[in-house]
C-alpha cells in the first residue's frame, strides 16, 4: 500500500511569504540614504532570498514526491526510498540533494516538478542573476596596468527594478499554488 501525499498548500507557499516579508525590509531600507556598500548588500540578499525560497519550496514538494527526482543524478533507488518508514532520512536526503544542485539546474527543476509556468520576465531576472555573479566575482578584477582593483555597485534604482521584477512572478507562483 502507497503511503498518502498530503502536500498543505499553506506550507508550500510559506517560503513565499517569508520572502515577501523579507523583501518588504529591503523596500524600507532603501527608504533611507544608503551608501554603495549596504546597497550591494541588499542586492546580494534580495537574490539570495529568492534562490533561498526555491529551494524551499522544491524540499517540501519533493519530500512528498520523491519520484519527481532526476534519476540521472542520483544512485538511491526511488522505490525504496518512498516505502521507507523514517520520514527524517528521506527529508535529509531531500535537502542534501537540493542544495547540491546547480543554479542552473535548479531553475529548470522548480518549473518542471512544481508543473508552474516559467515566468514571463525571465530574461530580466536571469540579468539580476548575472548582476549577482558580477558582483560578487568580478567586483575586484584588477586593471593592473592602470594599479587600480574594479569597483561594481548596484544604484538604488536598479535594486528598486530587481524587486519589482522578481515579486511580479513570485505572487504569480503563490497564488498558482
Amino acid at each position: 500500500m502507497e503511503k498518502p501525499s498530503l502536500i498543505l498548500k499553506q506550507y508550500l507557499v510559506m517560503p513565499i511569504i517569508a520572502t515577501e516579508a523579507r523583501v518588504a525590509e529591503i523596500l524600507e531600507e532603501i527608504k533611507k540614504p544608503q551608501s554603495d556598500v549596504a546597497l550591494n548588500g541588499l542586492f546580494l540578499m534580495l537574490v539570495s532570498y529568492i534562490e533561498s525560497m526555491k529551494k524551499e519550496i522544491l524540499i517540501y514538494f519533493l519530500k512528498y514526491h520523491p519520484e519527481k527526482i532526476d534519476t540521472n543524478t542520483i544512485e538511491v533507488d526511488k522505490t525504496l526510498l518512498t516505502k521507507l518508514d523514517d520520514f527524517n532520512l528521506l527529508e535529509r536526503f531531500i535537502t542534501d540533494y537540493v542544495e547540491r544542485i546547480p543554479y542552473w539546474k535548479l531553475k529548470k527543476l522548480f518549473y518542471s516538478v512544481l508543473e508552474i509556468e516559467k515566468p514571463q520576465n525571465k530574461s530580466e531576472i536571469e540579468r539580476i542573476v548575472n548582476k549577482r555573479n558580477e558582483l560578487i566575482h568580478k567586483n575586484l578584477e584588477m586593471n593592473y596596468k592602470l594599479g587600480v582593483a574594479g569597483k561594481a555597485s548596484v544604484p538604488i534604482e536598479y535594486l528598486s527594478d530587481s524587486i519589482n521584477q522578481y515579486m511580479s512572478p513570485l505572487r504569480k507562483v503563490g497564488g498558482i499554488i
